[in-house]
């Protein structure tokens, strides 16, 4: 036996060993739960794009709202196949974004504005694609204003009412937003049609120097008020409504429209046309001639001596004698409805009242709560204000007319009189327009004599007057200053008294002499208005 086998023996024992060891690993490796090639990780070569904005209006600025926006992308390694997009109106949520794709490196943007701001901010974000489909993680974005600069505008092409029949019409016109404005009213029974259309004057400069119109309606919203309470419509389409006499009621009616234009900009230019639908009930006080004008004219009834029996016919802006204890009044009012026969034109109904305007005359709101039915009683008058006597008349539909009015003062003011008797006694006036006086040299007074009754009693007495004069200093000149008011001769009417020049005498020439006179009151009765009057006589002084 050969001595070197038990060697080889072990070496092939030891090959064998060390193959089934390779083995194992080979196996270890192919089967084991963690092999080479999935715990390595891949490298991307590719370089992604980066983006520009190379147009876009400055940082924070505002540009109108169509605005044409430049950009452009770069890629190391491949090219730029496309771009994505968007548009946000604050800080947003990067990842949240909604981008649109493009293969354009500008475009003409349409940015929004609020429907009643003319300016909105916005941010603009542009990315590149390359052609692995790799997207610029960092984009291009720039953050400005839009602004409308024009707002839209609404005309009314049709604007009616039409009577049941359709055989007439009346154009409704009136832009009043208060309802006793309001210059158009529809007869009861009538229905009202509107039609409009609306522009968009926003227009750009291109870089040629041409102007591009390209601003445009979207939508339309209306509302009749109080008919409707929120706007309707909503589309391009609605240009045109109608309102049957069903749908409408007795009182004022206001029809707006406002447009939308493709910025979504209203602006604060609303159309409007307004109408009362209901015509006004007419009211007339009682008419008789009036023999001064040769004009009939309305009239109402006073008794003005308190006798409750002696009525007087009172114009309007006649001034009635001051009563002691109030007036009665009697009205004759008559009224008719002008709308449709059918049953809403009827009235049923009168009020009437008296107020007094401190101020000044003016027509008084209907809204006010003194309204009567009847003014027969009586009623207590100051002399210190102006009154109205106002009628009105109620339709069927519950609408009052416009009062008819008559204005009338009391406390007729004193009157002077030229001649006449004077508690028995023949009176004359001195002097008289146009006199002419021979004074002797050197004098330098004269005895003057007027007379003034007050037309509100019939007892002169029972109303003291005070005067108060001025006289020329000579002739020429005028302008001098009045004296102090005293009264007229024991509890009467009367002026008598010495009357001269300040200083120096009567020359021969022309003179004039002016008194005034008004009612005295005391007491308690001072406060009340005095009446005045004036009388200027002019005279010449001759030497005699």
């Amino acid at each position: 036996m050969d001595e070197n086998r038990p060697r080889r023996s072990a070496q092939a024992l030891l090959s064998l060993s060390a193959l089934c060891l390779l083995v194992a690993i080979v196996a270890l490796g192919t089967f084991g739960p963690g092999c080479r090639d999935e715990n390595t990780i891949p490298v991307d070569r590719n370089l992604a794009p980066e983006t520009f904005l190379t147009g876009a209006p400055g940082d924070s600025q505002a540009a109108f709202y169509a605005v044409r926006l430049y950009w452009s992308g770069i890629d190391q390694d491949g090219e730029v196949v496309g771009y994505e997009y968007a548009v946000t109106e604050s800080l947003p949520d990067l990842e949240a974004i909604e981008y649109e794709f493009t293969t354009k490196t500008d475009s003409l943007f349409r940015f929004q504005v609020e429907s009643s701001r003319e300016i909105l901010g916005h941010r603009f974000y542009v990315r590149a694609i390359d052609n692995d489909g790799k997207v610029d993680p960092v984009p291009a974005w720039a953050f400005f204003a839009a602004r409308n600069i024009c707002p839209p505008a609404v005309e009314f092409t049709q604007a009616i009412a039409f009577s049941p029949d359709f055989a007439e019409t009346l154009q409704i016109t009136s832009t009043e937003t208060r309802e006793r404005s309001i210059t158009d009213t529809v007869p009861t029974g009538w229905s009202v049609c509107f039609e409009w259309e609306g522009s968009d004057c926003d227009a750009i400069l291109d870089d040629n120097g041409e102007v591009h119109q390209v601003g445009s309606i979207q939508r339309y919203f209306r509302n009749l008020a109080p008919r409707e309470f929120s706007e309707l419509g909503g589309t391009i389409n609605d240009t045109t409504v109608c309102y049957n006499a069903s749908e409408l009621s007795s009182g004022p009616f206001f029809f707006r429209v406002r447009a939308v234009d493709d910025a979504g900009y209203s602006g604060s230019e609303i159309a409007l046309r307004s109408f009362v639908w209901n015509r006004d009930p007419i009211t007339r006080f009682e008419r008789i001639f009036d023999p001064d004008t040769g004009d009939s004219v309305q009239v109402v009834y006073v008794d003005t001596i308190g006798s409750g029996d002696e009525f007087v016919p009172v114009k309007d802006g006649d001034t009635i004698p001051l009563p002691s204890a109030g007036i009665s009044i009697r009205l004759a009012l008559s009224a008719y409805d002008p709308d449709d026969p059918s049953g809403n034109g009827e009235v049923v109904g009168y009020e009437s009242r008296i107020q007094e305007l401190s101020a000044r005359y003016d027509d008084l709101p209907v809204s006010d709560p003194t309204w009567e039915t009847s003014l027969t009683d009586r009623n207590a008058l100051k002399p210190s204000a102006t009154y109205t006597i106002q009628g009105r008349s109620t339709d069927k539909l519950e609408r009052d007319g416009t009062p008819t009015t008559i204005r009338l003062y009391p406390n007729r003011p004193a009157r002077f009189l030229t001649s006449g008797e004077f508690f028995g006694a023949p009176f004359e006036q001195f002097p008289q327009e146009g006199d002419v006086l021979s004074l002797p040299a050197g004098t330098d007074s004269i005895a003057v004599e007027f007379l003034a009754v007050d037309p509100d009693r019939s007892n002169p007495r029972a109303n003291l007057m005070e005067y108060r004069t001025r006289f020329d200093l000579a002739p020429g000149q005028t302008g001098g200053a009045f004296s102090a008011w005293v009264r007229g001769e024991t509890a009467a009417s009367y002026f008598r008294q010495l009357v001269g020049l300040r200083t120096g005498s009567f020359i021969p020439g022309e003179y004039i002499f002016t008194i005034e006179a008004q009612e005295f009151r005391s007491g308690s009765n001072a406060t009340l208005v005095k009446r005045r009057v004036r009388r200027s006589v002019k005279f010449t002084v001759v030497e005699g």
